[in-house]
């Protein structure tokens, strides 16, 4: 994977490409839509426009990984 975690660089023997990013986006939506993560998310946010900055990034994260 490159620093963002967006492509695979590296073939492996068991997986090829298509589907480690699969399973690289089906981890990232696995582990950040967790309720207990969005909760925990949401309830640290210092100010409405943290909590905003913060809805925009998981947005962001979420498309990326659909």
């Amino acid at each position: 994977m490159d620093q963002g975690g967006a492509e695979a660089k590296l073939p492996t023997q068991a997986l090829d490409r298509d589907t480690m990013l699969a399973l690289k986006k089906r981890m990232v939506r696995r582990f950040y839509l967790r309720p207990s993560y969005l909760w925990r998310r949401v309830t640290s946010a210092a100010s409405l426009y943290e909590l905003r900055a913060q809805a925009r990034e998981g947005l962001a994260l979420l498309f990326r990984n659909v």
